[in-house]
């Protein structure tokens, strides 16, 4: 994947980070799973940021320059009422996430 193309994307699979960095399938699943390759969990779909990709890849300006790929900081917290639509407590997804996350 050109790099043109992986600053007009928000996210990308985690596939396609395994075949831009260079690493096995199974390398960028167990990185993800470990925390060394940033990603995004909706539901059982993983899904790599590029802002947090490039950054780690020293592709993008760390010194808060604009940038032209949207980062988790442009996404909104869940709010109260769209958490009621999908019958879903913000509350039992940030207990669920601490514990999956461990000790620090």
């Amino acid at each position: 994947m050109r790099l043109e193309d992986l600053r007009s994307r928000a996210t990308i699979s985690v596939l396609e980070a395994a075949e831009t960095l260079g690493i096995s399938k199974a390398t960028a699943y167990a990185s993800a799973k470990n925390g060394s390759l940033p990603v995004l969990r909706f539901g059982r779909t993983l899904r790599v940021p590029v802002g947090q990709l490039l950054r780690m890849l020293s592709l993008e300006n760390t010194e808060g320059a604009a940038s032209t790929t949207p980062s988790e900081t442009d996404v909104p917290p869940i709010s109260p009422a769209a958490s009621e639509r999908t019958g879903t407590n913000v509350d039992d997804l940030t207990a669920r996430r601490s514990k999956r996350a461990g000790p620090r």
